[in-house]
């Protein structure tokens, strides 16, 4: 009886993921864009991790430095724009993009509709992305989430269905380990590119209520390479590691916020 109801447990699970499947790739062929949506959450993105730096006194202990994957958020946050006439906010400075890439394909629309935000401490930083993801005229906050507990993420999870916005934060790799309430949680690393297009690997580590989806490898675009004003980041199957050799190649991903 227990082996029976074990299987029918399977086949419901089974049938639950078949059918959201079904239905993200149904969304994306209407729109005429294959997508891997976010939706309003938190979603953590953990950067590369960086060499040590020493400090001028040798008193001072070396601390480890990382990379946040600013590619990658830089374009979910004009993806968030679209549409709309909402703010992106940048909390913490080691999230701020370069002035370069704020602007380059969309006519700066992505510079104007943004503000910066320098908190001085770790309580201030949590109390300015919740504010800022409870926020309407907010479309995504992309932050600085390095030292967040679960207790932390927990509220920025609540904000943040409460506001209905895009929370992104980037976190250093050593804190992939930490217990988090996020909705999804992605690894970022550099790819080797012979082209000198920009590639990274991404793979998901935890998605609620699904399945993680492997890893894949994603290369910019640029703006002349798309038909829209902006470049995008997609990901082809010559690229993608699939398990099986064998599946059918599959059309080019375009990641959308």
């Amino acid at each position: 009886m227990k082996a029976k109801r074990l299987a029918q447990l399977r086949e419901a699970i089974a049938a639950i993921e078949h059918s959201r499947r079904d239905q993200s790739g149904s969304a994306a062929s209407a729109s005429g864009d294959d997508t891997l949506p976010l939706p309003p959450g938190v979603h953590e993105w953990f950067g590369r991790a960086d060499e040590l730096c020493m400090s001028c006194t040798p008193r001072t202990p070396r601390t480890p430095r990382w990379i946040p994957p600013l590619g990658i958020l830089l374009y979910l946050a004009r993806r968030s724009l679209e549409g709309n006439r909402a703010e992106v906010v940048w909390i913490g400075r080691r999230c701020w993009p370069f002035l370069q890439g704020l602007a380059p394909d969309d006519r700066g629309v992505l510079l104007r509709q943004s503000i910066f935000i320098d908190p001085p401490d770790d309580m201030s930083r949590l109390w300015a992305i919740d504010l800022a993801a409870r926020c309407p005229a907010v479309a995504a906050v992309i932050a600085d989430g390095s030292r967040l507990d679960l207790a932390a993420t927990r509220r920025l999870q609540l904000a943040a269905e409460a506001g209905s916005a895009l929370v992104l934060c980037a976190r250093p790799p050593g804190e992939i380990d930490h217990l988090s309430a996020a909705t999804t949680r992605w690894r970022v690393r550099c790819a080797s590119s012979a082209d000198k297009i920009p590639r990274w690997n991404v793979e998901l580590l935890r998605c609620k209520g699904m399945r993680p989806g492997g890893q894949w490898t994603v290369e910019w675009r640029s703006a002349q390479a798309q038909a829209k004003a902006q470049g995008s980041i997609v990901v082809h199957a010559a690229l993608a590691d699939r398990p099986d050799p064998a599946a059918p190649a599959r059309a080019p991903v375009r990641w959308s916020a």
